[in-house]
């Protein structure tokens, strides 16, 4: 977000805990309970005399409207907290909700990071995503092109005709719909179902057509010159990987000159796992196996380290940001409901609910009761996550405590992989007494070097004791630039790799 402002004078920021949006102050206990510190920056505000005021008060003094419009051009949060509305049927419009998945992508949207978000369904993928570039499209930017890409052509102007409507519930003072010129009449701008521009900033909004042959789809990719680009429902967009490869390096000019101009760029897709049967989701879970994987610890990291953990995927620059339902605050009601909605559509169901990409797109071996038994076992998140490389972009994650003080070693089981299309590297540790899965690592962009110094760091830090299995496959040939061992203890491992002896022992 670009602030204009006398670098000689500090900027005075506030935080508005007195906030009527309630979804934010839980937001804030919620992370400040995990022990994350930077636990109220969507919190911010830099006029404090705007706490307290409604921006839909109809007796707002015209000063008021100025400073209120001037706080959402510089505060992205500001936006959303306070003034962002969400048409309801039936009802008047409710505040922004915000929740941890999409309060992890609005922080790649403040830092122009591209993301990859996966969520279940009825959690605002789109809405949440929507709100954002319609506050890039009335404040955030000027002169600049946003496109809206979707399955079908039709699904790209439904999300264009829901920024309308988005926008239509803002204050009349916020809307940004209409300009008087100088013969005192109202300036025209393209608005259809296709294209909308604005009459202040004159920045454009056009949906992308569908493509019905891949010469088609290049064509349309190599139209999108543009520093912000969304993709919805990314895994069944037909051809998606000929218009990504195609649209990559026009968005990379252009993002560019809008960086540096400190004006919003970024890539951002939302979809439901695709179905592995088909190119177009195998090629989005291709992308998603190779991303950087969301971690909330990362709320605490500084600019600087944010950016050097992406820099240290030399795969992928997108942030993969994935939640579950149960991640999310909902239980078994919100499984049945679902379940009653999608009816015997099991496909659809492990799809959309519990968000797994599926290698069949019709029918499913578990019945309704088999899904729920399994979804229930599944633990949803870790007990605590170490970070391992230069950017700590390698995440190790502790699914149970590790026993102190037992002379029952820890088995380390390691499937070594060369990283090519879905293939991972894998660690598997295991309590050898009571054969618990302890911790679990899994990682596509991980290199042989990397892999191999992550064991050293972890074994030699925490599990002195361990047993390390190593599998013998055609990624782990003997060569100068590795260590490679298999089923060795520590002591073994530890004097290998400082005397950098090389061995083949399976």
């Amino acid at each position: 977000m670009a602030i204009i402002t006398n670098p000689s004078i500090p900027i005075q920021v506030h935080y508005d805990y007195n906030t009527k949006n309630e979804s934010f102050m839980k937001m804030h206990y919620f992370l400040k309970a995990k022990g994350i510190k930077n636990n109220a920056f969507f919190l911010l505000l830099y006029d404090g005399g705007l706490m307290g005021v409604n921006p839909y008060d109809p007796n707002l003094s015209r000063e008021m409207k100025i400073r209120i419009l001037r706080e959402c051009i510089v505060n992205f949060w500001y936006y959303i907290r306070e003034v962002a509305r969400i048409p309801v049927e039936g009802a008047q419009s409710k505040r922004y909700e915000l929740h941890r998945a999409n309060l992890a992508l609005n922080y790649m949207f403040v830092y122009n990071i591209n993301s990859i978000n996966i969520w279940p369904r009825q959690f605002g993928k789109s809405v949440s995503t929507i709100q954002y570039y319609l506050w890039c499209f009335n404040f955030g930017t000027q002169n600049s092109r946003i496109i809206f890409s979707n399955k079908k052509h039709d699904d790209s102007k439904s999300n264009l005709r829901l920024l309308k409507n988005f926008r239509s519930a803002l204050p009349e003072y916020l809307r940004m719909d209409q300009v008087i010129g100088p013969d005192g009449k109202q300036i025209r701008v393209p608005n259809s179902s296709e294209t909308l521009q604005n009459p202040i900033n004159h920045n454009m909004i056009s949906t992308l057509p569908g493509a019905r042959t891949e010469a088609l789809a290049e064509g349309a990719g190599r139209g999108a010159t543009v520093p912000l680009l969304y993709f919805d429902e990314f895994a069944f967009l037909p051809y998606n990987d000929v218009v990504y490869a195609a649209a990559a390096p026009a968005f990379s000019t252009a993002s560019q000159n809008a960086k540096k101009n400190g004006a919003p760029h970024n890539i951002t897709i939302t979809t439901t796992p695709g179905d592995l049967t088909t190119k177009e989701g195998q090629f989005a879970y291709n992308m998603v196996s190779i991303a950087t994987q969301w971690n909330e610890a990362y709320y605490d990291y500084s600019y600087d380290k944010l950016v050097a953990l992406m820099e240290s995927n030399k795969q992928s620059s997108f942030m993969h940001i994935r939640y579950t339902y149960q991640m999310l605050g909902k239980g078994a009601k919100y499984f049945d409901d679902m379940v009653r909605m999608f009816g015997t559509d099991y496909a659809k169901l492990r799809r959309e609910i519990l968000i797994e990409w599926s290698k069949i797109s019709d029918n499913s071996p578990f019945n309704r009761e088999d899904l729920e038994v399994i979804s229930s076992m599944v633990k949803q998140e870790p007990r605590y996550t170490l970070f391992f490389g230069k950017a700590g972009q390698f995440q190790m994650k502790f699914w149970d405590t590790v026993p102190i003080g037992s002379t029952y070693p820890l088995l380390i089981g390691v499937d070594v992989s060369s990283g090519v299309h879905r293939d991972a590297s894998a660690i598997t540790v295991v309590d050898s007494e009571t054969t618990k899965v302890i911790a679990t690592f899994r990682n596509n962009f991980i290199t042989m070097p990397e892999l191999a110094d992550l064991i050293y760091q972890f074994v030699t830090n925490y599990a002195k004791n361990a047993i390390i299995c190593v599998e013998n496959n055609g990624a782990t040939k003997v060569s100068p630039s590795r260590v490679i061992c298999y089923g060795f203890s520590v002591n073994c491992y530890d004097s290998l790799v400082k005397s950098q002896t090389y061995y083949n022992v399976a």
